[in-house]
């Protein structure tokens, strides 16, 4: 038997320390084989003590700490000898702590899948889990992970932005014009949207970017200005997107208003046309 420490981050809005979980028990199939079923059930207690459960085995992980800033530290004793351990507990897959956020969370400003991404910190040690800590181990691992992603958010809608530009020139290609506005605006809101729960962590009192307490500060405000930065670069990427968009729809509704108009004159002069021909006809 060994111990195992975890960290979970339940994405939040706000900070407090009355945190409630929505659900008891959730269930899913977390294989990647659409050919094979691995069922694994999550429940919580009332002491939030959770149990992780599959078809061979049970795991209990032993409530320690929680954070207002939605950190949560558990331990467990894992009997590697058990082939359940092994594959499942060692170290928490993705889809396990999906379902572990999923008694806690709901998804208001992001997609379902995009807050799979996450990975949960695992430790053999229990001072590696102080979660009460300023710059704690936990709280930098899950900054580590947006910094990545906001930095790659921001590469892709770029990426996608000089695409727009590209078809513009390219008359065979400007059909496609609406397709990009709109595919990088969702993007947009995705980033945003997981952004708010970011702040959450990276507004914490147990997150210090100046280091006023330690000696080796340059890590930590690089993190810091790499997810503001990043941020702040996917909403000009989104405030141009929006000009660029209603700009062309602009376009577009001029081009459609002078259409428009030389219909109505040709329309009017038909018109004329018929009444001095109908007054001719008269005359004869």
């Amino acid at each position: 038997m060994e111990d195992t420490f975890y960290v979970f981050w339940i994405p939040t809005l706000y900070h407090i320390t009355d945190r409630q979980f929505e659900v008891c028990s959730v269930a899913a199939n977390i294989s990647d084989d659409p050919n094979e079923i691995h069922e694994v059930v999550v429940s919580i207690e009332d002491n939030w003590n959770i149990t992780i459960a599959n078809k061979v085995g049970t795991l209990l992980l032993t409530h320690m700490k929680k954070s207002s800033n939605g950190l949560i530290s558990y331990k467990s004793s894992i009997d590697m000898s058990d082939s359940c351990s092994q594959v499942i507990f060692k170290e928490i897959p993705n889809a396990i702590y999906h379902l572990i956020k999923s008694l806690f969370h709901k998804h208001e400003h992001h997609d379902d899948k995009v807050d799979s991404l996450l990975r949960a910190y695992v430790s053999k040690s229990q001072d590696d889990v102080a979660i009460d800590r300023v710059n704690n181990e936990p709280l930098m691992h899950y900054l580590r992970i947006y910094e990545k992603k906001f930095i790659a958010y921001a590469q892709q809608l770029s990426m996608l932005s000089q695409a727009i530009k590209n078809n513009e020139k390219d008359l065979k290609r400007k059909y496609k014009l609406l397709d990009n506005y709109t595919l990088i605006e969702k993007k947009c809101q995705e980033a945003l949207g997981e952004s708010v729960y970011c702040n959450t962590l990276l507004y914490s009192k147990f997150f210090d970017c100046d280091c006023k307490e330690q000696n080796n500060n340059d890590s930590q405000r690089r993190l810091s200005l790499n997810i503001k930065n990043a941020v702040d670069n996917i909403r000009v990427i989104r405030e141009k997107n929006l000009y660029g968009f209603n700009y062309r729809n602009t376009k577009i509704s001029i081009r459609l208003a002078i259409f428009s108009l030389c219909l109505t004159v040709v329309g009017f002069i038909m018109a004329i046309l018929g009444i001095v021909l109908t007054i001719k006809s008269f005359s004869i």
